[in-house]
């Protein structure tokens, strides 16, 4: 009982991290089994606790340090808004708060199920452009053993008959954690050993890595053979797909079968280790105390920030004409970035000769859930743009070559600032952000500057570093309307 009400209160004080958890398994469908995940994880974690016979309760400083560092972690993540920081760190400070409190056997008792709650965050993504690059090779190199001329342009697989986009869905996502969660769960079933069991985790990823492939193979080739008129390239290969994770799942089962088979078997009167009661002290209300008091340390963070913390005064900045530029002048229409949730935003342009530079400033004097300067829903790029990174102009910023709807060709320069510090990697300007803000609320910037390519775009990358040199340096930019 005591290590369950300490699970809750992790799970209460905590919350902040849970609503945008809960909008990815909503909206996402890759993740919308999560709901099943959690309760197979608080579950497994119940039945442990319910079994588990009274075990040596040996607190220990060492882990609870570590519990504090993570903790501070979390409420930097939850201070620049990271919701993956938030949600990768949840199950580890779990784990801490147990082996603080209990010590190292009830932490390895847990260690599973906690671990298995890692399959309800969305970290998952990150592998995403790596299974999606080894689908578009196996695909070329299948189509090449085959005999049929293929061409491969980004995630574009070309052949004589019609061309296949390697979307997001085709890098097989969803089926690659299906396969990693039913191995784990036949592991734990089994009760197999930590060496036979990770072979089998190992085994059946690769298995769904190889099964994806072979699906795209299939609709590729079959587009090839029937000149793009089968059912899988006119209609749908959705079917396909669960027909080829079908028999991968029978597979799965069948290795796991065949790894429990292996395992020793139990002797003759020999218990299971969980449910021997071990010698020594129970778990007691005064040995989760540091513990308790430790995960109080994210609601105080949270109570901290809304009744405490004072909004930023600083001024809004505005880049000022030099010189050499003349402006501000009227921005151009086809450039136009999104930045949601900005305290203060400011489009202009800047004329020197026949080039005219277009510059764009969002600021935030502070920042919350939905008006982060790192978000998803922010964009340097207009709508129906593409962009893709080039080399910068100067060192600390960052550069697009940019195609617009219209066919023409842009550079975009850019940089962020946090209060008077710059930086161009987006991870940085956050995590710096959340460390300062603990302190006062900190103000915190994108300026980018965009310049159309006249045939080459030499001379536009000579124009936007002038400029950058001239109107972009920390004595140039001013309070808006001074």
């Amino acid at each position: 009982m005591p290590l369950l009400l300490l699970m809750c209160v992790g799970i209460a004080t905590l919350a902040p991290t849970w609503p945008e958890l809960a909008q990815v398994w909503r909206d996402s469908a890759d993740y919308a089994h999560c709901y099943l995940i959690v309760a197979i994880g608080l579950g497994w974690f119940v039945m442990r606790a319910l079994r588990i016979a009274p075990i040596e309760a040996r607190p220990s400083w060492p882990p609870g340090l570590l519990l504090a560092a993570v903790l501070v972690a979390w409420l930097v993540a939850f201070k620049a808004g990271s919701a993956i920081g938030q949600q990768v760190l949840c199950p580890l400070i779990f784990w801490l708060a147990i082996w603080t409190s209990c010590g190292g056997q009830a932490a390895r008792h847990f260690a599973a199920p906690l671990a298995f709650l890692y399959f309800a965050v969305p970290l998952w993504d990150f592998f995403l452009p790596w299974l999606q690059r080894g689908t578009i090779w196996a695909s070329h190199a299948a189509m090449g053993a085959l005999g049929v001329p293929v061409a491969i342009d980004d995630n574009i697989v070309s052949i004589p008959e019609g061309r296949f986009l390697i979307a997001e869905g085709c890098s097989g996502k969803r089926f690659f954690m299906l396969s990693l969660i039913l191995a784990v769960l036949l592991a734990s079933l089994s009760r197999l050993r930590l060496r036979p069991a990770a072979l089998l985790v190992v085994l059946a990823g690769a298995l769904s890595i190889v099964a994806n492939w072979i699906r795209v193979i299939i609709v590729i080739y079959a587009g090839h053979v029937s000149n793009m008129q089968h059912y899988f390239v006119a209609r749908e290969h959705f079917s396909l797909g669960w027909a080829i994770f079908a028999v991968q799942v029978a597979v799965i089962f069948w290795m796991g079968l065949r790894f429990a088979s292996r395992a020793a078997p139990t002797k003759r009167g020999e218990v299971s280790a969980e449910s021997v009661p071990q010698p020594g002290r129970s778990v007691t209300w005064a040995k989760l105390t540091p513990a308790f008091v430790l995960l109080c340390l994210p609601l105080a963070g949270a109570m901290y920030t809304r009744y405490v913390l004072q909004p930023s005064s600083a001024p809004r900045v505005s880049v000022a004409a030099t010189a050499h530029w003349a402006g501000p002048r009227p921005p151009d229409p086809r450039w136009l970035p999104t930045f949601a949730g900005a305290t203060y935003q400011e489009r202009n342009g800047f004329v020197n000769g026949s080039s005219t530079v277009e510059v764009f400033v969002a600021q935030y004097q502070s920042q919350r859930q939905d008006a982060e300067l790192i978000n998803s829903g922010n964009s340097l790029l207009g709508k129906r743009w593409t962009g893709r990174p080039g080399a910068p102009v100067e060192p600390g910023t960052n550069l697009i070559e940019a195609l617009a709807p219209s066919g023409d060709r842009w550079l975009i320069s850019y940089f962020y600032q946090i209060g008077d510090t710059r930086t161009s990697s987006g991870v940085a300007a956050q995590m710096l952000y959340g460390l300062r803000s603990w302190l006062h609320e900190t103000p915190s910037l994108v300026i980018a500057t965009a310049l159309a390519c006249k045939g080459d775009c030499a001379n536009a990358r000579q124009q936007l570093q002038r400029f950058k040199s001239e109107a972009l340096g920390a004595a140039t930019l001013h309070p808006a309307g001074s």
